[in-house]
């Protein structure tokens, strides 16, 4: 595909060309999140032939997610990571949310622009 990354090149785009991409991008992303939702949370794996998530409680999956990006903390944040901890831990929502597609990826740089129009996205 042609272009370059989106990440690369929104610097060089004036706000008249910006907009559009990212309103383009935002609507995109509220499809992907209107397009898959799930009976639980966490990782996706494929089951009976179909895409299942692999935690059945929004709580579990909240606390594991929290704890494990606060685990990934550069070493900077040390001084805090005790009351981090002990926040997700204490202030997990207690409701099972609706689900949907969270993709990680779904950034500028995995976005390719060439002459201010989007010619990918790539995953």
């Amino acid at each position: 595909m042609p272009g370059e990354d989106l990440h690369t090149r929104s610097t060089a785009l004036n706000a008249a060309r910006r907009r559009p991409l990212v309103r383009y991008l935002g609507e995109a992303l509220a499809q992907l999140h209107e397009a898959f939702q799930f009976d639980g949370y966490g990782r996706l794996v494929v089951a009976e032939g179909s895409l299942a998530a692999t935690r059945g409680e929004w709580s579990e999956w909240f606390t594991e997610y929290g704890l494990e990006a606060i685990r990934r903390l550069p070493e900077s944040f040390e001084p805090l990571r005790t009351e981090l901890e002990a926040f997700i831990k204490s202030e997990v929502p207690v409701h099972n949310p609706l689900t949907h597609l969270y993709p990680w990826d779904f950034r500028p740089g995995n976005t390719l622009v060439d002459d201010g129009t989007i010619t990918a996205i790539v995953d």
